[in-house]
């Protein structure tokens, strides 16, 4: 019998997503919606003037105000393999074995990610809580919008294998032989997100 164990942490850094929004008037609920409201508190034009299709579209990365998305990737896995053989008469041998191993991966945004819902309700109640066009330096505040994903993937697989071989008889040309097998296996698999 003999087992193997392997422990693997990941760190990946990637810059946060961009964002896409316009007036609720011109979207049809295909990006984020803002207000008209909100879009002339955020600058974009006089009110009365955003509608149709004048109305701007914005991809905005907020990476001054939530830095860049980090997240964290462990992976636990093992296996486990047995087997055990002998004969059945002098011509005859059998062997039998079973292997099992298992895989955890547990993945989980530590920074850079924020609940998009929250930061655009904030910005319908007050454009200047959240204002992707103000200056450097002078952000907003998104603390209370982070939050960190979290995706968690385990599976398993058994499996059992048995097999014979030996002669059956003398031939001419030498003794005639016969091998045979069975193999089975099970798999589970299940994936869980936030």
């Amino acid at each position: 019998a003999r087992g193997i164990y392997t422990h693997r942490f990941v760190t990946n850094q990637l810059a946060p997503p961009p964002d896409q929004f316009r007036d609720d008037t011109a979207t049809g609920g295909l990006n984020t919606e803002i207000s008209n409201a909100t879009a002339v508190g955020w600058g974009l034009g006089a009110s009365g003037q955003l509608s149709g299709a004048d109305l701007p579209l914005v991809r905005y990365r907020p990476v001054e105000e939530l830095g860049p998305r980090q997240s964290e990737v462990t992976t636990d896995s093992y296996a486990l393999h047995t087997g055990v053989q002998g004969f059945f008469s002098d011509s005859w041998e059998w062997e039998a074995s079973a292997t099992h191993s298992a895989s955890e991966t547990e993945n989980v945004g530590v920074s850079g990610y924020a609940n998009k819902k929250l930061m655009f309700d904030a910005a319908q109640a007050d454009p200047a809580s959240f204002n992707p066009f103000n200056a450097p330096g002078n952000k907003s505040n998104l603390d209370f919008a982070r939050y960190q994903p979290k995706d968690v993937i385990e599976s398993t697989m058994s499996t059992v294998n048995l097999q014979a071989t030996g002669e059956l008889l003398d031939m001419p040309a030498g003794p005639l032989s016969l091998a045979v097998g069975l193999s089975t296996a099970w798999q589970t698999y299940s994936e869980s997100s936030d």
